[in-house]
């Protein structure tokens, strides 16, 4: 399988690391790559990694998307052709991993009318009663939501079951953990 991270500038460092190390250890996607449509480089918000991205792919060819937030949210509320790439996932039913203000900004823009999710708590915005669930994380149909970075293991390990199977997933929880 193939992996695309949207890999937005400002994107949050351990949003981004703490789901790709889980999926690593999983050994699910024989490759990962990194699409920023405006630049060939991006930085985290605290400057911790630098990501050579690609401005041009055929996203058609991958079977799951990553979309982390922090600040690169405010960008992606903004960036039509990057959410026509997340929607393309979504359509097709391919899986779409989401976390922090991500899902949020995916929400406003109408990518998941109809999907329940979790997203960073922002005061005063409005979330849908029906559709927002106050949970770390949240599965609905082929899109897995997460609360905070401080839920990024867990998301990559809700991502590993969904695609491979639970024990795969608890296999990789304990190598995390030490258990």
């Amino acid at each position: 399988m193939k992996l695309l991270v949207i890999a937005l500038e400002n994107f949050q460092d351990l949003e981004l690391v703490g789901f790709l190390a889980t999926v690593k250890r999983a050994k699910i996607f024989e490759k990962i790559s990194y699409l920023n449509l405006d630049q060939t480089t991006a930085l985290g918000q605290f400057e911790i990694v630098k990501l050579a991205t690609k401005k041009k792919l055929n996203y058609e060819n991958y079977d799951a998307i990553y979309i982390p937030g922090g600040r690169a949210a405010q960008q992606l509320r903004k960036d039509s052709k990057t959410l026509e790439i997340i929607k393309y996932f979504l359509e097709n039913k391919k899986w779409v991993f989401a976390i922090c203000d991500a899902p949020n900004a995916m929400y406003e823009t109408g990518l998941i009318n109809g999907y329940k999710f979790v997203g960073y708590p922002i005061a005063n915005q409005q979330k849908p009663k029906d559709f927002f669930v106050n949970k770390p994380v949240v599965v609905s149909k082929n899109l897995i939501t997460a609360k905070s970075a401080e839920y990024a293991v867990k998301l990559g390990l809700k991502a590993v079951e969904k695609l491979t199977n639970k024990e795969l997933a608890q296999i990789v929880w304990k190598a995390h953990s030490g258990n």
